[in-house]
């Protein structure tokens, strides 16, 4: 890879709690992003322990999909498409996306890079679905 990226796994706040594969979660062990209009909620947040993360994605001439404005930055030889591949793909999405209720485009990222999400306080489950069979069923209410 043709960049570096300072301050970010190798700073004294963040941790890295979860690695698989591409991905990997970052998690800021204290949140120096506060405003004093937020400071006393950020106060109680890190004595119950609930912390900030982002999902880091290292693509190595790869492509993965995420969730429609999840994306903060970007660095490298990374490009975005819509991942639709012609009308009749646009049209069977289309009607998925309204049984599913998610959201018709998905933007696509492929290349060789690195992809930070935006923060989140949010849990990151990050699995293989080869290893649960292809499938997995997560309640969102769960966590």
């Amino acid at each position: 890879m043709g960049f570096q990226i300072f301050n970010f796994e190798d700073n004294s706040n963040v941790s890295v709690v979860s690695r698989k594969g591409m991905f990997k979660v970052i998690q800021y062990d204290k949140d120096l992003s506060c405003t004093a209009d937020d400071a006393q909620i950020k106060f109680y947040m890190s004595q119950m322990n609930v912390k900030k993360r982002q999902l880091m994605i290292t693509l190595n001439n790869e492509s993965v999909n995420i969730q429609p404005g999840a994306m903060q930055w970007y660095v490298g030889d990374v490009h975005q498409s819509t991942g639709l591949k012609g009308i009749g793909d646009t049209i069977k999405k289309f009607f998925n996306a309204q049984v599913t209720g998610e959201s018709t485009i998905k933007p696509q990222y492929e290349g060789t890079g690195v992809i930070v999400t935006e923060p989140s306080y949010k849990h990151y489950i990050i699995e293989d679905l080869d290893d649960w069979n292809g499938a997995m069923c997560v309640e969102d209410g769960l966590y």
